[in-house]
């Protein structure tokens, strides 16, 4: 065994010490440093990942979602945004337009009826 696999093993046992919190934030910072290594999101996806995000989103609903498929979960959701952003992007230019125009008529309507 690896020195490295020596001291992955010992902390996994050390971790599994911690309370759920802890595990838990040490998760969320796991699958950070791993997006971090890899800037790019994939745009692949397919119906067994949507199959497997679905069933993760069961045991999420369920309480039985263990912490590694928290992180899972968490990478498939990304995975699945990112996809849904490359195939079909959401039409927000059209919204921040609408929004420009109301906060405009907005400030219109705010100096007509001012005293």
């Amino acid at each position: 065994m690896s020195m490295v696999q020596t001291d992955y093993t010992q902390v996994l046992q050390t971790v599994r010490t911690w309370p759920p919190e802890l595990r838990q934030n040490l998760a969320g910072e796991i699958l950070e440093s791993l997006e971090a290594d890899s800037p790019t999101p994939s745009v692949e996806w397919n119906q067994t990942m949507n199959a497997r995000r679905c069933a993760l989103i069961d045991k999420e609903i369920d309480g039985t979602l263990t912490p590694s498929e928290r992180v899972e979960l968490e990478l498939l959701q990304k995975q699945a945004v990112a996809y849904r952003d490359h195939v079909a992007p959401l039409p927000i230019d059209g919204a921040r337009k609408l929004h420009q125009q109301l906060l405009a008529r907005k400030r219109h309507n705010d100096q007509m009826h001012r005293p």
